[in-house]
């Protein structure tokens, strides 16, 4: 899993924070290290839609108001083994 990629993108487009500030649609992205691990700081309270290719991993999260989360705490992890692509919503 060394480099793979890791998408998040507002799951709403415009996605609009608590206080008023419109999120533009374009995609955050990030590499995992040799153990998989990676880091995305992304808006609390906002929803996203955060991808892993090369685990065909897509699911909508809430970031929560927390200084930092675990991807494992805000999802379940589905597995459908898809190559997916993050700017497509169409997969």
């Amino acid at each position: 899993m060394n480099s793979s990629l890791v998408y998040a993108v507002p799951a709403l487009s415009p996605a609009v924070t608590s206080s008023g500030y419109a999120i533009s649609p374009i995609p955050i992205q990030t590499t995992t290290t040799s153990s998989g691990y990676f880091e995305l700081n992304l808006i609390q309270n906002v929803e996203f839609i955060v991808t892993i290719n090369c685990l065909g991993f897509r699911q909508k999260i809430k970031v929560p108001a927390l200084t930092s989360s675990g991807l494992f705490s805000v999802s379940s992890l589905p597995i459908n083994n898809q190559p997916v692509d993050p700017v497509n919503p169409n997969w």
